[in-house]
């Protein structure tokens, strides 16, 4: 059931966003300095270094702004949306990771949106869903229904609007398995737009019971 509505979520998004992107890109604006308080999970080492290998080698890549392996996660829930301090976003997103059971997610096919390429993420079990839940209720910042559904590694960001044939070559690439990531710990931090190392504060670790 959960990956049957996930791939129904992302052909629907795929529609979307394909249409979107054919009126051009939106490139990603590095000097922007907008900060964040988000959760997230990070990708370890062996995966991410597979996902940074995939997108290396697509054509049109060059001069796009390609995660490094180090700084790739998947966002659980962002918290901007609360009106408390953060500290009190912290304490309460912590004491509701806490009670989570570590659980696994699988990284299956590359999707396109009209800012990123990002590598889709499966929530097979509910486990995800009912993490976002748990933080929505906590921490009051509740995300569409769609997007608490379905999972997303970005892994470029576009740098200018015309991404014809960069988008084109990515067709192949949508089922393509490329792994199980065992997910252990929530970090919540304060960070950028790609959550690059210089710009980022780890505020809080959570592992999962």
């Amino acid at each position: 059931m959960w990956w049957a509505a996930q791939q129904a979520g992302f052909g629907l998004l795929q529609v979307r966003e394909s249409r979107r992107l054919a009126r051009g890109a939106q490139p990603l604006d590095l000097d922007a300095r907008l900060r964040h308080v988000t959760s997230v999970v990070r990708v370890p080492g062996d995966l991410a270094g597979v996902l940074t290998d995939v997108v290396r080698g697509l054509e049109g890549v060059e001069g796009h702004y390609v995660y490094p392996s180090n700084d790739l996660h998947f966002t659980v829930l962002n918290l901007d949306a609360a009106r408390a301090p953060v500290a009190d976003r912290l304490r309460a997103a912590g004491g509701a990771v806490a009670r989570t059971p570590g659980f696994g997610v699988v990284l299956a096919g590359l999707g396109v949106s009209r800012s990123s390429v990002y590598a889709r993420a499966y929530d097979t079990t509910g486990a995800l869903w009912r993490l976002r839940g748990r933080l929505a209720t906590a921490t009051g910042c509740r995300p569409p229904l769609p997007l608490r559904l379905l999972g997303f590694v970005n892994l470029v960001r576009f740098a200018r609007p015309d991404v014809g044939d960069l988008a084109g070559g990515l067709e192949p690439l949508q089922r393509v398995p490329l792994g199980v990531l065992e997910v252990t710990a929530v970090q919540i931090v304060c960070t950028d737009k790609v959550l690059s190392l210089a710009e980022t504060v780890v505020l809080k670790t959570v592992p999962l019971t």
